[in-house]
């Protein structure tokens, strides 16, 4: 039996793009999930969570590119799927989660959660594209940092600076 460690584990290897899939209805096993997602991409893991033999009514699936992964979202989000309509969208760590309810709360940088702003950004362009660019961030809050801007951009990619613009030890409010 895999347990949610072992899935995540497998699921980092690959350069790819991991989904969160919820409204799973019962009849939905890991078999299942992998042939509804395979006409879309290439699939490197597929995994319903279960706990006591009695599925939690989401899983996550795992494709090798972002262009897959894109058309996934688009396809797949509100499909009906055995008797319910799923919920698709890119997976987020339960840190980018709790920083989004934080923003919410706060202000400062807000991470993208709607599944059309995901498709956006999970194009093959955007994955291409811009590698090894600078990218220009404004509009920051007062509270963001060098090193929160860094953790914010994180799960995106590799990256090998952020640093906030600053004056007389004061945000300017960009980076």
């Amino acid at each position: 039996m895999h347990s949610k460690d072992d899935y995540e584990n497998k699921c980092a290897r690959y350069e790819g793009v991991k989904l969160y899939v919820n409204n799973l209805d019962d009849s939905i096993d890991d078999q299942r999930l992998l042939k509804e997602f395979t006409p879309f991409g290439t699939i490197t893991s597929a995994k319903v969570m279960m706990e006591d033999g009695k599925s939690k009514h989401f899983g996550f699936v795992c494709f090798t590119s972002c262009k897959e992964a894109q058309k996934a979202i688009k396809e797949m989000h509100g499909r009906i799927v055995g008797s319910n309509p799923l919920y698709v969208a890119r997976y987020q760590t339960k840190k980018e989660r709790k920083a989004y309810k934080e923003t919410q709360t706060q202000g400062g940088l807000n991470t993208m959660t709607d599944s059309k702003d995901d498709c956006k950004m999970l194009t093959t362009d955007n994955c291409a594209r811009y590698q090894g660019v600078n990218l220009y961030v404004k509009n920051l809050d007062d509270s963001i940092d060098d090193e929160r801007l860094l953790k914010e951009f994180a799960p995106f990619g590799t990256i090998t600076s952020a640093k906030v613009m600053m004056d007389d030890g004061k945000s300017k409010h960009f980076g």
